[in-house]
């Protein structure tokens, strides 16, 4: 997985002990748009799931 993937995995669903944070927060905080945070978790979502089937 992308790091950038598993930073905005952590960062929407809180797993840094913060409240999770919105797509628009997400791209603030790595530097990309709202659009581009929605598909890196949407990307990082995809493999955790193929992991796990």
């Amino acid at each position: 997985m992308d790091p950038r993937q598993a930073d905005a995995l952590v960062l929407r669903y809180g797993l840094d002990d913060q409240p999770a944070r919105s797509y628009r927060q997400i791209g603030r905080d790595l530097g990309v748009s709202d659009h581009t945070a929605r598909s890196l978790v949407e990307r990082a979502q995809a493999q955790l799931r193929l992991l796990l089937t």
